[in-house]
């Protein structure tokens, strides 16, 4: 009988043939015969063979699944833990926190993000210093955003030292019909040590 045949008779439906299928054909441990379409052949010579290896590996399959289900639910429940000490992490420019004590340094946390401010945000070439303002108000709120989730991915709770560094990058060069096409960047880090605080 064919693959198909076998799987009809032992109820096995849908996708999960396509699997077996392209499992029996890497597996080694024993030697399926073939027509000449490539197709297996089973008899009564390999049946329970082919149906020792087709358990294992739905057995197997299952575990694997099992096993990337609470992976994912692990991941979810701790991307969830993170954000919720994102949401009520405190940070400072100093070194403490009045009314709290230090109970573990973690090290050194940093959160970058970037910007381009393209030839739209300047009117007719003019700098409008209130929309680069609004722009640096916008990635320094995404750093820091980092710096938190950095800080409490290491079981951290607080950041202290808090300080930020500007990097500009400005280019020029030939756009369409010889126009020069202006490209500003701006990149801005967060830095800061992140800690375990409790109240005094």
């Amino acid at each position: 009988m064919t693959l198909a045949d076998f799987c009809k008779k032992h109820g096995i439906a849908g996708d999960e043939v396509r699997r077996i299928e392209s499992y029996l054909h890497k597996q080694d441990r024993y030697k399926i015969k073939t027509n000449f379409t490539g197709n297996f052949v089973i008899d009564s010579s390999n049946e329970s063979q082919v149906l020792e290896l087709v358990n294992e590996y739905r057995s197997e399959y299952r575990e694997e699944q099992r096993r990337l289900r609470e992976e994912e639910a692990f991941l979810l429940e701790e991307e969830e833990r993170i954000a919720e000490v994102v949401r009520a992490m405190p940070i400072t420019s100093t070194q403490s926190f009045d009314g709290y004590r230090i109970m573990e340094y973690g090290g050194y946390v940093s959160g970058d993000e970037a910007i381009e401010l393209t030839d739209s945000y300047f009117g007719n070439g003019d700098f409008d210093k209130d929309v680069v303002n609004d722009k640096l108000k916008e990635v320094r709120s995404v750093a820091i955003d980092e710096l938190k989730t950095a800080a409490a991915q290491i079981g951290c709770n607080a950041v202290v030292g808090l300080d930020f560094d500007y990097v500009t990058i400005d280019r020029q060069f030939p756009g369409i019909s010889g126009r020069t096409v202006n490209r500003s960047f701006i990149i801005l880090t967060a830095n800061g040590t992140a800690v375990t605080i409790e109240p005094v």
